[in-house]
């Protein structure tokens, strides 16, 4: 799209300045429907898509992205709200772009095989198994515990990429 400004001509160009809000337009895929027509979407993983897809971008087609595994990932970011919007102002790589886009909603971008998809950091269910006597041969299992020293560190120090203020916390 184009937008046409008219401004006078001064020696201060702070005041020629316009900021714009917008919503990106890209097409969303559905395992029905196939591709839509162009929607406004916030959504970071249609947004990772349409970088991969595009002239300016990665020039793919479908038959190298894991469409099925991105809708996962779309709809989680959606059921989440977390949204997608960065603007690209500087150059920068096509995977560095895609990074970008899947770090805005716990996701990294992967090759599998020959595609392009991406997994999302989620709960999952971890086996667990309970040993007693009963269970066990005997004499084949040994727990060994330490305490901690009084200087070893007793917590996590947890970073976080914020999606508002797009920084390290």
């Amino acid at each position: 799209k184009t937008l046409s400004i008219k401004t006078r001509a001064s020696q201060n160009t702070v005041k020629n300045k316009v900021n714009v809000l917008a919503t990106r337009k890209i097409p969303v895929w559905d395992d029905v429907t196939g591709w839509s027509e162009p929607v406004a979407t916030r959504n970071p993983i249609w947004a990772m898509v349409n970088i991969l897809k595009a002239d300016y971008g990665g020039r793919m087609n479908d038959e190298d992205l894991n469409l099925p595994e991105l809708k996962i990932c779309a709809d989680l970011a959606d059921d989440n709200e977390e949204t997608f919007d960065y603007v690209f102002d500087q150059k920068t790589t096509i995977w560095e772009a895609v990074k970008i886009c899947c770090f805005a909603c716990r996701s990294v971008p992967l090759i599998q095989g020959n595609k392009v998809t991406a997994r999302r950091d989620v709960p999952d269910i971890v086996p667990v198994q309970l040993f007693n006597s009963e269970n066990i041969y005997e004499n084949t299992f040994k727990i060994t515990r330490t305490m901690p020293l009084v200087d070893e560190e007793d917590g996590l120090s947890v970073e976080y990429y914020d999606q508002s203020t797009w920084r390290d916390e």
